[in-house]
């Protein structure tokens, strides 16, 4: 009895699946398919390879004479003056640079570790 159901059931499996591959094969969505994967192996084939990271560079329009030295750097412009207080030291007369919201308070100068008044 096993055996018999077993195999009926197998035959209606076999069906749908019959079935299920005509309906696909025969609709508008296969052509649709069959189209857009014909778009991206196109577009595959016609996409450049990337370059290998283990070539060296071509160097051979590389000129030397026209690089230009950049400008030293002035600590003092890559400070956001716009957050900090600049004033110096009773003590040491060095530069300190604190944020305005420590104006008020007072702190360490960080040359020379004399205790200082931050100014408003």
């Amino acid at each position: 009895m096993f055996i018999i159901a077993l195999i009926f059931w197998s035959f209606v499996f076999l069906v749908i699946i019959s079935c299920i591959i005509y309906i696909t094969k025969n609709t508008p969505i296969k052509a649709k398919v069959d189209k857009y994967l014909e778009r991206y192996v196109e577009t595959q084939r016609n996409t450049p390879k990337p370059l290998n990271p283990n070539t060296p560079p071509d160097l051979s329009s590389f000129d030397l004479n026209t690089l230009q030295t950049p400008p030293p750097l002035n600590p003092n412009t890559l400070r956001n003056h716009s957050t900090e207080i600049q004033f110096q030291c009773d003590h040491c007369n060095s530069t300190v640079f604190v944020y305005k919201h420590l104006a008020g308070t007072q702190g360490k100068c960080p040359n020379c570790g004399h205790k200082i008044q931050i100014p408003h």
